[in-house]
Formats: C-alpha cells, structure tokens, sequence
C-alpha cells in the first residue's frame, strides 16, 4: 500500500512539472540511518534543490504524525510537535537535518520529508527512508544499508556468547 501511494507522489510530481514548464523542486532525498543503537543520537537529512524557488516549509513526518516543521517566514520558524519517543535537538536541527536524541526502540519507522517551495507554484515533494532502532546494548552494528528499497540488510557483531538467532521480515512482517 505504501508503495503505491509513493508512486502516485511521484507521478503526481512529475504531471505537474510537465504541465508547469519543469521549474520545480529537484534532487530531493534524505538519509536517514538504517539502524541505530537505543540510546544513540541521529541525525536525518532532507536534501532538495528549489531552482530559484523560494522555500515554503520543510516537514518531517514519523509514520503519518508530523513531528518537524520549519517556515522561514513564520516566527518562530520551527516548531516541534510531541510524538512519543522522539525528542528533537532544536540547537542542531535545520531546515536541512533533524538530529534525534536518546533513540528509543518506538521510534523504529518511516521517516518522511516534506519539501514545498513558496507562492506562486507550491510545489512539493515527499521523499522517505526506514530507521530500525536496536535495542540490544551488547550488538555492534558494522555495517547496514538497503540493497532494494524493499530490502535492507544489517552486519552485526554481538558481545554475547550465546549463538545469534536470526529472523527474517519481509513487509516488516514475520
């Protein structure tokens, strides 16, 4: 389901910019870690280039919960809305990257970004990744990335001596 109404963005996005001309936003993507550890601090960053358009607002979405937001024409110009577990360092986030401390396990979800551009066009693109939160201490994360955006990978070491067990998701179901 969230595959197809990603595709629907998208192919909204580029109906509008063929009927517009095609100066809209570009290159919009974020980074958004694979897994973290509990307790970590994290940083997500939502890149976009707005072609000479001046920018509206930046939001930053856990799930369908909007949790960011960032309106340079507002005062102030960001504001925080509170979702359990996640608590937004304000003195490090911008409108580029929301920095995450304290990471708790509910916070494992999609992360979204939000980018509009200002009047006359509105243009707006929304892009997202998955964050796994860990929350065993004794596990070391050496590597985790996302071989399809269906399926991410993790590499991990463990200080336990017991033998690892290892499940399988696929849709983020067993």
């Amino acid at each position: 389901m969230c595959d197809v109404r990603r595709r629907t963005w998208v192919l909204l996005g580029l109906l509008l910019g063929l009927f517009t001309g095609g100066d809209a936003l570009k290159d919009v993507s974020v980074t958004i870690p694979p897994a973290v550890k509990i307790m970590d601090t994290v940083t997500l960053q939502c890149r976009y280039d707005l072609q000479g358009e001046p920018l509206y607002t930046v939001k930053w979405y856990k799930g369908g919960q909007e949790f960011f937001r960032y309106i340079p024409k507002e005062l102030p110009s960001t504001q925080v809305f509170p979702l359990p577990g996640i608590n937004v360092d304000l003195s490090k986030s911008s409108p580029n990257e929301v920095v995450l401390r304290n990471v708790q396990p509910e916070v494992t979800g999609r992360y979204k970004c939000e980018v509009s551009s200002d009047a006359p066009n509105f243009y707006t693109f929304i892009v997202s990744g998955y964050m796994y939160v860990i929350g065993l201490t004794a596990i070391h994360i050496l590597r985790a990335g996302q071989l399809h955006e269906d399926v991410t990978y993790f590499k991990i070491a463990s200080l336990m001596r017991a033998s690892p067990e290892l499940t399988f998701f696929k849709d983020f179901t067993l």
